[in-house]
Parts: structure tokens; sequence; C-alpha cells
């Protein structure tokens, strides 16, 4: 909602031939650790590579950032999710029950190594910011597909 844009998370967009087909959100709360929040790919584009890009973006911008860790939380019991993670480098650190939440939450985290540089031929993301937060914040049911974005900086990934 809108408080993730008030706390300053940012969102990533994989674009391709022009349409929206993967996200990905970036925050950072402690000084080391970078928080990778929303990953999404659409389900016609997923098992095509384009969820490691953007976790791989997020490696590079949190770097970029001096971070030294990435963590992510996700569903316990979701084995699949878990295992893809692993692959990608990610630990299991802690699984623990939160009260608000129908499931329990396993944090994983995956330490960065030496900072690279992005290059000119890979894949680009528009770094988009919220621009108008007025009527999203009046309308409960307004998904994240109607609020107002501007693309305010392209990264490359690899």
């Amino acid at each position: 909602g809108i408080e993730d844009f008030n706390r300053g998370e940012e969102y990533f967009i994989f674009h391709e031939n022009d349409k929206d087909i993967g996200c990905v959100a970036y925050e950072s709360t402690r000084a080391d650790t970078a928080y990778l929040n929303r990953l999404s790919v659409l389900s016609s584009h997923q098992n095509k590579g384009i969820g490691e890009k953007l976790v791989s973006h997020i490696f590079t911008y949190s770097k970029e950032k001096k971070h030294s860790h990435v963590s992510i939380g996700i569903i316990a019991n979701n084995l699949q999710l878990k295992n893809w993670y692993l692959k990608l480098g990610f630990h299991e650190k802690v699984t623990k029950h939160l009260e608000h939440l129908p499931f329990d939450v396993t944090n994983m985290n995956y330490k960065l190594k030496v900072p690279i540089h992005l290059t000119q031929e890979h894949t680009k993301l528009n770094l988009l910011f919220k621009t108008q937060q007025t009527n999203f914040s009046r309308t409960k049911n307004k998904s994240r597909r109607d609020m107002n974005y501007i693309p305010v900086a392209t990264y490359n990934i690899a």
C-alpha cells in the first residue's frame, strides 16, 4: 500500500516489448541489509529467467547502496519457492509465526560479494516511483496497476 512508498520502498519493473512483465521491490531499514520484496512475474513469462534477473538487479542495486546482505521473507511451507531461493544462493535463517499472518514466514539471507558494474548490453529496468498518492490513499480497492508512476532512472541488469 501507500505505506510502502512512505517507508522508501523502491520498485523496479521488467519491460519486454513495451509490456510490463515483472517487478521487484527494494527496501532498506538497516545500514547493512537490503530487503527484496514483492517479486512477481506474469505467469505467461515464468520459467524464462526473468525472476532471476530481477533478483540479480536487487543484488547489484544493494551493492551500490553499500549493503552486505539481502534478506527476504517467504511463506515457510512453500518448498518450491524456498528451493528456488536456495538455488540463487540464499541461506535459510529462521522461521517465525507472525500473529497477523495465517502462515509461518521463513527469513532467508544472501551475502553480497564484490561489487559488479552494470553494462549497456543487459536488459533494461526502469526505476519507478509513485507520483500521485492522494487517489490511492482514498481508494482501498485500487491495485498497483492503477497508480501513476513515472520512470526516474534506467538500469541494466545481468
